[in-house]
């Protein structure tokens, strides 16, 4: 993934080529034209896309049907208009970030059994007291700890209504 361009110099000599930083490499560019007397005088950057090595394969076959080169990649009389312009009809498949993971929500799980008393009006709707906040149970947990919720509510129905008001089961 990555981008393509295309430097003409102010020799009229023209670059392709492919890079992920392409500021960073046009920038490399001009400070070695500068060594040779030249400077880069136009650019073109393409999105950034997934098929940069095919893109720039096209690139340097257009180049190389119309004008001789020096090196792989630099063609010192080719017309950067139409390099540019021919650059633009290239594909460019998109670049897809990947997806970002979920994140993992841990299992509660049994530690301890707790008294809570009975006449507390969230108990009394059904609501389970959790690490210092208050759940819905049928909604919130898996079933093995639904299974030791039901197990515990049964216990409960044995005792005699005044052990009852003192105890119910906490989930940590």
């Amino acid at each position: 993934m990555g981008h393509v361009y295309v430097i003409q110099f102010s020799t009229g000599g023209v670059k392709v080529g492919q890079s992920r930083n392409p500021e960073g490499r046009i920038a490399a560019h001009r400070e070695g034209a500068r060594a040779y007397g030249t400077e880069v005088v136009q650019t073109w950057i393409s999105v950034k896309h997934q098929n940069v090595e095919a893109n720039e394969r096209r690139l340097i076959a257009f180049c190389r049907q119309h004008w001789s080169r020096v090196r792989a990649e630099y063609f010192p009389m080719a017309d950067f208009g139409l390099v540019a312009e021919f650059a633009k009809t290239l594909t460019f498949d998109p670049f897809v970030s990947e997806p970002t993971p979920k994140p993992i929500v841990p299992t509660p799980v049994i530690t301890d059994i707790k008294p809570i008393h009975t006449a507390d009006r969230r108990y009394r709707r059904g609501y389970v007291p959790i690490g210092g906040g208050w759940h819905y149970p049928r909604t919130h947990f898996p079933p093995e700890v639904l299974r030791a919720w039901d197990e515990e509510e049964a216990r409960l129905r044995d005792l005699s209504p005044g052990d009852r008001d003192e105890t119910y089961c906490v989930i940590l």
